[in-house]
């Protein structure tokens, strides 16, 4: 899932087994993007499973990536079994993010 430049709620929801492509890499299961623009993403009370951010090189977030301009709001979700080079479960360049009660694997 791309978000690109947007605030959505993500709730109750399964990701299991998503693959970005080799020439994307980042957030395998989602990935909240912007360049300037203030995002404010809520991702709550999802499972991520088993999803792989790219299969070589250096890729972020196996389960979720969130760039530098956004604030994202991560609150009770299950992480486990996701892969990447960097940040397995969850790869965050925001300073203004809120990751609590999280079960992260």
């Amino acid at each position: 899932m791309e978000c690109y430049t947007c605030s959505p709620t993500v709730q109750n929801n399964r990701f299991f087994a998503n693959v970005t492509e080799a020439t994307i890499g980042a957030g395998g299961a989602i990935s909240v993007f912007t360049l300037g623009a203030k995002t404010a993403p809520e991702i709550r009370n999802n499972v991520f499973l088993n999803n792989v951010a790219g299969l070589s090189g250096n890729y972020r977030g196996g389960a979720m990536y969130f760039s530098p301009s956004t604030s994202p709001r991560v609150i009770n979700n299950t992480l486990a079994g996701n892969l990447a080079q960097e940040g397995g479960g969850i790869y965050n360049e925001s300073q203004q993010a809120t990751i609590v009660n999280n079960i992260i694997a």
